[in-house]
């Protein structure tokens, strides 16, 4: 079956509105308080923090063939890194108080408890000005919310620094919906896998808050990858996933990221479709939500971001069946070894076919 059957419509309508992240819409039918949150300080990068991680991104990368190109990449990885531990101290240090405010909250509740995605939801609720693009109305999150099943979601990496503010951004949109259903007590925990190299640039008391916060260190390196370590990393969470107690936040390009002229399908790693392959034999259906993310130099807007059609998978006892999410869609049975490569291609595509309706969006 060719890929083009299943992706004809990744999505309906594009936002054509800014939401301000002090939009309280998603909150209105709750008592949830959000007259002010330290967890605002996640946004707070002053002029020095944005020059340093500009500095981090101009440096690039590009794949080292020859002795003297190989000994540059290192030069680079050991710049930029250090400019990014740079930035992390100074956020640090502007934002000691609110760090200190959001290290007590997260030591004083349970993952488990109903305040754990009450403080999520708060995030951004007070910041004033800071606003994204995203097609709302197409309610992708509130159907996975009344479906009540954990799903994974996958996201484009187009900026190392920029990203880590959309996945905070969009797990509080997801916990708002849930503060709103009266979910906080049942509904899955957040899971992001991220590199491990990030938690070795920032502070170790922002690095503990952010794995409070869900994120999974993982080796995303582009060469010798340390697979043993992402298995278990990844395994600590599976079982929470099935169980629907977690959800899952993968950016599947990893560190090929960093090679911004290739195309969406030869920087996707095989380990998402892996889990899907491996999630289908326990769970009845595996939902995943494409999320395809975009920035422009605009003032204000941390970014567009695009939510698609989820696909659901599933195991029929001898394929995995494939559809995406809506209304009349065909339902495609996959080719056993062929199955990886085919899950890749849907999802490469969704992504890629996403960041151009991000892009659209005004």
């Amino acid at each position: 079956m060719d890929v083009q059957c299943i992706s004809t419509n990744f999505g309906i309508n594009n936002f054509k509105a800014k939401w301000n992240l002090n939009n309280r819409e998603l909150l209105k039918q709750s008592p949830l308080e959000v007259s002010q949150t330290p967890l605002d300080t996640m946004f707070n990068e002053n002029a020095v923090v944005k020059l340093l991680t500009r500095l981090s991104d101009f440096l690039g990368y590009k794949p080292p063939v020859t002795k003297t190109q190989k000994y540059i990449a290192i030069m680079k990885y050991h710049s930029i890194m250090a400019l990014r531990r740079m930035a992390d101290r100074i956020f640090m240090y502007s934002n000691n108080s609110s760090i200190r405010s959001v290290e007590d909250i997260f030591y004083n509740i349970k993952e488990e408890s109903p305040e754990y995605i009450d403080e999520i939801a708060k995030i951004g609720k007070t910041t004033k000005n800071k606003f994204i693009v995203i097609n709302s109305e197409d309610k992708v999150l509130e159907k996975v919310a009344d479906s009540g099943e954990a799903a994974i979601f996958i996201l484009n990496h187009p900026n190392y620094n920029k990203d880590k503010f959309m996945y905070v951004i969009i797990n509080s949109l997801l916990s708002q919906i849930y503060v709103a259903k009266e979910m906080q007590k049942t509904c899955p925990r957040p899971k992001i896998f991220v590199s491990r190299n990030m938690l070795k640039v920032v502070h170790k008391k922002i690095g503990e808050i952010y794995k409070k916060m869900g994120m999974i260190p993982v080796d995303a390196s582009i060469t010798h990858k340390n697979n043993s370590f992402n298995t278990a990393a990844i395994k600590n969470v599976f079982t929470d996933f099935i169980n629907n107690r977690a959800n899952l936040f993968i950016f599947p390009e990893g560190n090929n990221s960093v090679y911004k002229d290739k195309p969406m399908r030869e920087k996707i790693q095989n380990g998402v479709a892996e889990l899907i392959q491996k999630a289908v034999m326990f769970k009845e259906s595996v939902r995943v939500v494409p999320i395809s993310i975009y920035y422009e130099n605009e003032k204000n807007n941390l970014g567009k971001m695009y939510i698609g059609v989820p696909f659901l998978f599933a195991n029929d006892g001898k394929n995995i069946i494939c559809h995406l999410e809506e209304e009349n869609s065909e339902k495609i049975s996959l080719e056993g070894k062929k199955s990886t490569s085919q899950i890749l291609d849907f999802l490469s595509e969704a992504l890629q076919t996403g960041i151009a309706k991000a892009k659209e969006q005004i």
